[in-house]
C-alpha cells in the first residue's frame, strides 16, 4: 500500500496555477459579484447542498438557517451553487431565498470558478465530502450539514464544526465560526497536490512499468 494523497488535490492546485497565470478567469456575473463583495467588505460564504439523506425537512432547515444568517449577519454575504436536482431547486423557492439581497443563488459553476469562490470564502457550509477536502486543503473551516462524516480529519484538526440538519444546532454553529476570527492555515491531511507525481513513482521506481 502506498499513501499518495487524493488526486483532486492535484486538480486543485493546477486550477490555482492555471488561475494565477491568468489563463482561467471567472465569468463577468460571477466576477462581479467578487469585485463586489471587496468593495463593500463582505465575507464570503459558500454554500452546497445536495446530499438526499437532507432531501425534506432536512433542505428546508439548512435554507431557513441560510436566511437567517444572511438577514442577521449584513457584514456576510452567502454564494449557493444551486444543484440541479429540481427537489433542491423547489426547496430553495420554497424558502424564498433568491431574492434575499444576502443570498446569491446562481447556476452551477465550472471547477475553476467553483475554486476561485473557494479561495475568496471565509469559511464554508456543504455536505460534500469532496468540498471538505478542498476546502481543508485551502486552510478553510466548515460547517458540515451532516450528523456525521467521513472526513473525520478535519474535526481532529479542527477545521470543521458537524451541525446535522437541525435548524437551531446550523445556526449555533454558524455563529461560532463567524466569531471565530482566527485565522487557519492550509492542512494537507488528504494530500498536498503532488499525488500523480508519486503514483508515476511508485510506477517506475516499485513497480517497474
Amino acid at each position: 500500500v502506498f499513501c499518495v494523497g487524493n488526486t483532486v488535490l492535484d486538480a486543485l492546485r493546477h486550477m490555482q496555477e492555471r488561475s494565477k497565470e491568468g489563463s482561467l478567469v471567472p465569468s463577468d456575473n460571477l466576477k462581479m459579484f467578487l469585485d463586489k463583495a471587496l468593495v463593500d467588505n463582505k465575507k464570503i460564504v459558500l454554500v452546497t447542498t445536495h446530499r438526499r439523506e437532507s432531501f425534506g425537512q432536512g433542505l428546508e432547515n439548512i435554507f431557513a438557517a441560510l436566511k437567517y444568517l444572511a438577514t442577521t449577519y449584513s457584514d456576510y454575504v452567502f454564494i449557493l451553487p444551486m444543484h440541479l436536482n429540481p427537489l433542491v431547486r423547489s426547496a430553495i423557492d420554497a424558502a424564498g431565498i433568491r431574492s434575499n439581497p444576502g443570498i446569491f443563488c446562481i447556476e452551477p459553476l465550472g471547477y475553476h470558478e467553483f475554486i476561485m469562490v473557494l479561495e475568496s470564502a471565509a469559511w464554508v457550509m456543504t455536505d460534500s465530502g469532496g468540498v471538505q477536502e478542498e476546502a481543508m486543503f485551502l486552510g478553510k473551516k466548515v460547517l458540515i450539514l451532516r450528523d456525521y462524516t467521513e472526513r473525520v480529519e478535519l474535526l481532529w484538526h479542527g477545521m470543521g464544526l458537524l451541525s446535522g440538519t437541525a435548524l437551531h444546532d446550523i445556526i449555533a454553529a454558524a455563529t461560532l465560526l463567524m466569531q471565530d476570527v482566527a485565522t487557519t492555515a492550509p492542512c494537507y491531511a488528504y494530500g498536498d497536490g503532488k499525488a500523480a507525481s508519486r503514483i508515476v513513482a511508485v510506477m517506475q521506481n516499485v513497480l517497474a512499468l
